[in-house]
């Protein structure tokens, strides 16, 4: 796939040399977003910028790769590393360079591996309101998803315990029968990660909320890269849009949908 600036509109080949301060590419899909933001790392790099020194966020693994093959075909010199990341691995990136310890990336669980440790140890789970259906497998597995869906909404299980009471006290809307189910899964959730703490491990979220507070605590750490360059960041939660961020500073580039956007 060729690449070139003068098959581009003019805004789009002054977002490519912008400087300095961040810039957000606009364009609803297909039209070449993902080129001017590939054209872009091309020019920093031509402008004397290590490819080291710049990452790539995307929202998933298949398009990192895909931009990864672009960017090797594109650079006309050698390099040390190439960083086209997930947001979780940009995390896991941050939170290693913050002091010696144990690679972030193995002290986490992914979704398989914590539905095991809950199912494991269902029996110490009050679930009276919520309807097994014959089996506590796809109960459990929900709960897994919606947990993970609370943490990339940056909710943890304390402010969601906190909104499950105000459903009991009358203070939000929902029937009590809402309000049990809501306040029955505060305490899956908080059991969850009280099964996380034990074990000495975490998960994306957590990751994501480590390196989120690590980069408010110590804004050094933003100088791991000079410029963090996000594909489709209309697709990122909340939590991954604070990481990209707080890591990008004055050097962040966006391409988004603005159909799809609230970044």
């Amino acid at each position: 796939m060729s690449a070139s600036p003068e098959d581009l509109l003019p805004a789009q080949r002054a977002a490519i040399t912008h400087e300095p301060g961040p810039v957000v590419i606009r364009g609803v899909a297909g039209t070449g977003k993902t080129t001017v933001l590939r054209l872009r790392f091309r020019w920093l790099v031509d402008q004397g910028c290590r490819p080291e020194r710049i990452a790539v966020v995307t929202p998933s693994a298949a398009r990192g790769d895909a931009l990864r093959a672009w960017l090797q075909d594109d650079l006309r010199q050698g390099y040390e590393e190439l960083f086209v990341l997930e947001p979780v691995g940009l995390a896991a990136l941050l939170v290693n360079a913050s002091g010696p310890g144990a690679d972030a990336l193995d002290a986490m669980l992914d979704a398989s591996e914590r539905f095991a440790m809950v199912l494991e140890r269902v029996d110490e789970l009050s679930l009276q309101s919520h309807d097994f259906g014959g089996s506590a497998r796809a109960l459990l597995a929900g709960f897994i998803r919606r947990i993970d869906r609370l943490k990339a909404h940056r909710i943890d299980a304390e402010r969601f315990a906190g909104w499950a009471a105000r459903l009991s006290e009358g203070k939000a809307v929902g029937t009590p029968a809402e309000a049990a189910l809501e306040r029955e899964f505060a305490e899956v959730f908080r059991a969850h990660e009280r099964m996380l703490s034990e074990a000495g491990m975490g998960d994306a979220g957590d990751l994501m909320r480590d390196a989120v507070r690590l980069l408010e605590e110590r804004p050094s750490l933003a100088e791991r890269f000079d410029h963090v360059l996000v594909d489709d960041a209309h697709e990122l939660d909340p939590a991954p849009a604070a990481l990209v961020r707080a890591a990008g500073g004055r050097g962040l580039a966006v391409a988004v949908d603005p159909v799809q956007a609230d970044f």
